[in-house]
């Protein structure tokens, strides 16, 4: 393992790799074009977080969605395709360089829903959000004069949210 990591030290170039998740294959696809290179896989259930490409130019670490931006921000990596609320929510958009976008690619939007039988019609009927997005989601309100929403930061399941009462 010691070696592993002393190789992965002489690469050329870092990049970070979501582990696991929507954006894993997205990544694999753009940066193997992007970079003429086959990316090592990651097997299901392996504990590797470092991997090498076969001309040992490239050095990739696959790392949790939530630490990729953090990684890039902190220099400890040279490049990563992530997600733009990811770089919003992790307050990273004073550290990291945004060098292209594939929106028109394989972008999914941010909705507002509510329960089916939902009195809300307009932005200023809501008064409570849960959102994996709260910086987002904040921004969103205020850029539409909506001030007087609370906003329930969620880690997940918050399709659940609209029924439950807390």
């Amino acid at each position: 393992q010691t070696d592993l990591f002393e190789r992965f030290q002489a690469t050329e170039t870092k990049i970070a790799i979501q582990k696991d998740g929507e954006l894993t294959d997205i990544s694999r696809d753009i940066l193997e074009e992007l970079l003429d290179t086959e990316i090592p896989p990651l097997s299901p259930g392996q504990r590797k977080l470092v991997e090498i490409s076969d001309d040992g130019r490239f050095g990739f670490v696959y790392a949790k969605n939530k630490s990729v931006c953090s990684l890039v921000g902190k220099r400890a990596v040279d490049l990563a395709v992530i997600g733009i609320d990811r770089v919003i929510e992790d307050g990273a958009e004073d550290q990291v360089e945004i060098i292209h976008s594939y929106d028109a690619e394989c972008s999914w939007p941010l909705v507002l829903a509510t329960r089916a039988a939902s009195k809300a019609k307009s932005l200023s009927d809501i008064k409570r959000v849960a959102t994996q997005y709260p910086i987002m989601t904040s921004r969103f309100f205020e850029m539409n004069e909506v001030d007087d929403v609370e906003i329930i930061p969620t880690a997940g399941s918050t399709e659940l949210f609209p029924y439950v009462e807390f």
